[in-house]
């Protein structure tokens, strides 16, 4: 058993909690809300104001296919310079008349796409 004081255990409190359920009738996502900021001197964390409804789950739609994802870990600065959420919707936003064979190829696409962003 993992003690509280294990450095794992301090690594993966850094984490979203995420959770994926499947069942006969269909799936469920859920994930936590909450948004901390590291102080890059002290490493301190902290919840700013509204940092406890941070929407995490997003779905790209398009006509053959909806699919649901989650931004988890540092997926932006704070001024927001950097934003990974708005990053992958405005590349989903290019692949939209896109056709692909498969969910695995639009994937690999989006990958690509990011990285060279």
């Amino acid at each position: 058993m993992l003690s509280l004081t294990d450095p794992l255990c301090i690594e993966l409190s850094k984490m979203t909690a995420t959770v994926i359920i499947y069942t006969n009738q269909g799936f469920a996502i859920a994930a936590d809300g909450l948004e901390l900021w590291e102080d890059p001197d002290t490493h301190q964390r902290s919840l700013r104001p509204g940092g406890d409804r941070i929407q995490k789950i997003f779905v790209a739609e398009r006509k053959d296919a909806t699919l649901a994802y989650i931004l988890r870990g540092q997926i932006a600065t704070e001024d927001r310079t950097f934003d990974l959420e708005a990053e992958v919707r405005n590349q989903l936003a290019l692949l939209t008349t896109s056709k692909f064979n498969n969910c695995a190829d639009f994937l690999r696409l989006l990958a690509a796409a990011l990285e060279n962003a």
